[in-house]
């Protein structure tokens, strides 16, 4: 199995990818985390050597806008809205 580095869009309703179309991201991704009216976060392992990120995903136009340094392996993420 190949490692992956990209994130696709996916239609919950219809249970299927939307677009086919990728999102550009580091090495393992996963785990990734969405509140109505913010960005996407989707948490990354990399290739196991420092740093670990989390990219920050413009949902509209379906890029990685940052990404944020974070402790080892992160496997989850959870957004709140202030």
């Amino acid at each position: 199995m190949g490692v992956s580095s990209t994130v696709a869009e996916i239609n919950l309703l219809l249970d299927s990818v939307t677009h086919y179309i990728y999102i550009p991201v580091s090495q393992h991704p996963h785990a990734p985390a969405l509140v109505a009216d913010t960005p996407l976060y989707v948490t990354c392992e990399g290739n196991h050597v420092l740093p670990y990120k989390v990219y920050v995903v413009n949902t509209y136009t379906r890029t990685a806008v940052d990404s944020i340094d974070v402790g080892r392996y992160p496997n989850g993420i959870a957004v709140l809205k202030p």
